[in-house]
């Protein structure tokens, strides 16, 4: 529960008693945020759970406005204290409303609103956010004594719109219905979403609407096989680097170097909202080398690297899963445990363990209708199945007795499991899936009713410097 409140005061009169203006705001906001409760089990065994609630949101916002202008004269507005050369600049102009300028959290005024002659002051700040764990109502109250001259507001948007004004620009652009400089700031907040995510002065200003359109901005255009080459960590190994391939004249072509940290075989790739997240799993050289719990973050839009919260604890050789807007980092070397991490908080919190009978690594996992399904690592063939809902796994048989799972991918509802011999890494495409090879490069069509690999062997990713591991961006 997080309540803001705040108050806004602004009184002018002049000397000559020739302008007064009275305007007074009150802001009242309420946000509600209910985290999942899993479901629950009465006493007696065979009645059926209770449903689970799921996250959910609710925004209560209430807002006052009151003013009032009195305009005996056209003579200048002259505050106390202020030479009397100011009335020789002239007559004054008129000026809108201007409630905007002097409260940010008035709302602005409609176009017909009639002009009134009012000083510019400083801008009463707008109460920070509040924080989960409490939260105290602010007031704010100014009096407007700048002697500066009055400057009529800006009724157009800014030239240049970023992350520092895109709600500004975006509330305002709503409140004239001018369509283009809504999509600039969606665009900007897009472009920044991990960012926004955190902010609640952003984001808890959208519509349902808006937050469901900013991750489909950032993935809108044609999606890219990326594959990330890992060097082994080793003294003096070759930077790693970040590739894509282009379909249309099969080639390979290189986006970015990786971050030096990312070297080995205990690393985790994976990604969500068109970003790629990678576990490292390692840090250091050579006798200094330890288990890591850093999290690296790609954005293809900027080009950059950049660090979010780190893990609860270090696990090399884990399994990267995104799901409905979270990533899960399941099991690693001697860990059965399981975190998920949330955007919007920055952090990662510890979910419901792997069962016990598993082992800590040699795991391949995917999420599939909703549900992340795991499978190898264990003395058994099993098919282990995670309910976000419920926080819960639950196991069933799983094919293939014999082989343990190197790989296994979702694509049109199914899911696609492959045998530890044929050493492939896959990643798909919509309906097609793309296998990677040291040597080979082939493409699956993975049709429910005839699945089968095309004809045609593609471009093999060009002299691999280690481990390959693939994943899907839409890149600029």
């Amino acid at each position: 529960l997080s309540v803001t409140s705040s108050l806004g005061l602004l009184l002018a009169a002049s000397e000559a008693g020739s302008d007064t203006s009275y305007c007074f705001s009150s802001v009242a906001k309420i946000q509600v945020e209910e985290n999942f409760i899993p479901e629950r089990r009465d006493k007696d065994r065979a009645s059926p759970p209770r449903p689970g609630l799921r996250s959910k949101v609710y925004d209560y916002s209430v807002q006052s406005i009151s003013e009032s202008v009195s305009r005996r004269t056209s003579l200048p507005f002259v505050p106390a204290g202020t030479a009397q050369r100011r009335g020789e600049r002239g007559r004054a102009e008129p000026q809108g409303s201007g409630t905007q300028a002097e409260n940010p959290a008035l709302e602005i005024p409609h176009p017909s609103t009639s002009p009134a002659p009012e000083e510019r002051t400083e801008s009463p700040p707008e109460p920070p956010s509040p924080g989960w764990k409490s939260s105290t109502p602010s007031i704010s109250a100014r009096l407007p004594l700048s002697s500066a001259a009055a400057e009529p507001c800006q009724a157009s948007p800014p030239a240049r719109v970023h992350l520092g004004n895109c709600s500004e620009v975006l509330r305002s652009a709503k409140a004239r219905q001018l369509r283009a400089p809504q999509d600039a700031a969606l665009r900007v907040m897009s472009q920044h979403l991990l960012q926004v995510l955190r902010s609640p002065d952003i984001y808890g200003r959208l519509n349902a609407g808006e937050r469901e359109l900013l991750p489909a901005l950032r993935s809108r255009g044609r999606p890219r096989l990326v594959v990330a080459d890992v060097p082994p960590a080793e003294p003096g190994h070759r930077r790693g680097r970040l590739c894509y391939y282009d379909e249309d004249g099969d080639r390979w072509c290189q986006l970015c170097q990786l971050p030096a940290e990312v070297a080995g075989r205990g690393c985790a790739v994976c990604s969500m909202f068109n970003y790629l997240f990678v576990v490292p799993g390692w840090e250091g050289a050579g006798r200094e080398r330890s288990p890591s719990r850093r999290v690296l973050c790609y954005d293809p839009l900027g080009d950059s690297w950049r660090d979010i919260c780190p893990l609860r604890q270090a696990r090399p050789r884990c399994r990267l899963v995104a799901l409905d807007g979270h990533l899960y980092a399941i099991g690693g070397e001697c860990l059965a445990s399981v975190e998920r991490y949330e955007p919007r908080r920055d952090r990662w919190a510890f979910v419901a363990a792997l069962p016990g009978d598993t082992f800590a690594v040699a795991h391949a996992a995917a999420a599939c209708g909703g549900d992340i399904y795991v499978t190898g690592g264990t003395l058994r063939s099993l098919l282990l199945r995670y309910d976000p809902s419920g926080d819960s796994w639950a196991a069933s048989p799983a094919i293939g007795d014999k082989d343990r799972t190197a790989e296994l991918l979702s694509a049109h509802g199914f899911l696609r499991a492959l045998p530890e011999p044929a050493g492939l890494r896959c990643a798909a495409l919509g309906g097609l899936v793309h296998c990677l090879g040291r040597d080979f490069h082939l493409r699956f069509l993975a049709d429910p009713v005839s699945p089968r690999f095309g004809a045609k062997e593609l471009r093999p990713f060009p002299a691999p410097h280690g481990s390959l591991l693939p994943a899907v961006l839409v890149l600029p």
